[in-house]
């Protein structure tokens, strides 16, 4: 099995409407109306500026880009929402190694997630390369330990059975725990 990483915008479920906002201005037009049906995973086009790395994936891709403005798709990026009773998360992942390894090494893909984060009502985000640990962009840049997504039921269905208290540990484990 190849690279799997993908990236986690942690947020108080009550801003879920926020969030999509600032999200959706990052998708492909034509995949806009897609949000509607989040929570249920999705593909996705994301759009990203160009920089090296991107073109470089591209130029790998055997089906040629869509172009938004001065934004190129990378393709299908795998998305849902999990929400619990008090905290959610946005959960976007590569949908091959090809772009996991853009989502770690590109600087205008964390770019943009880091505008997302910012623009919305972000308590964290966390770029999770392989299921073994979190690169957290977002309020500060730390490395921090994944919290074991089967301590917490996760996948169940593909819906975690305790997203809060799997999130709250997050943001523990991250030094920002009171940040809700």
């Amino acid at each position: 099995m190849g690279l799997d990483s993908s990236f986690c915008l942690v947020f108080p479920r009550r801003a879920i409407d926020i969030v999509l906002d600032a999200f959706s201005k990052h998708v492909a037009t034509a995949d806009r109306e897609k949000l509607q049906s989040l929570p249920k995973r999705c593909c996705l086009n994301m759009l990203f500026p160009q920089d090296g790395e991107v073109m470089g994936y591209l130029d790998l891709q055997e089906s040629p880009c869509s172009k938004e403005g001065n934004f190129l798709s990378v393709g299908c990026v795998w998305t849902t929402i999990y929400a619990g009773s008090e905290l959610a998360c946005l959960w976007s992942a590569a949908a091959t190694t090809d772009m996991s390894l853009l989502f770690n090494e590109s600087d205008a893909v964390k770019n943009t997630w880091l505008n997302i984060a910012e623009t919305s009502a972000a308590l964290a985000l966390f770029l999770d390369i392989d299921h073994t640990s979190w690169n957290m962009l977002h309020p500060r840049k730390v490395w921090v330990e994944r919290p074991s997504m089967e301590d917490y039921g996760w996948p169940l269905d593909d819906i975690p059975a305790d997203v809060d208290k799997y999130l709250f540990e997050a943001l523990e484990k991250a030094g920002i725990a009171g940040a809700i």
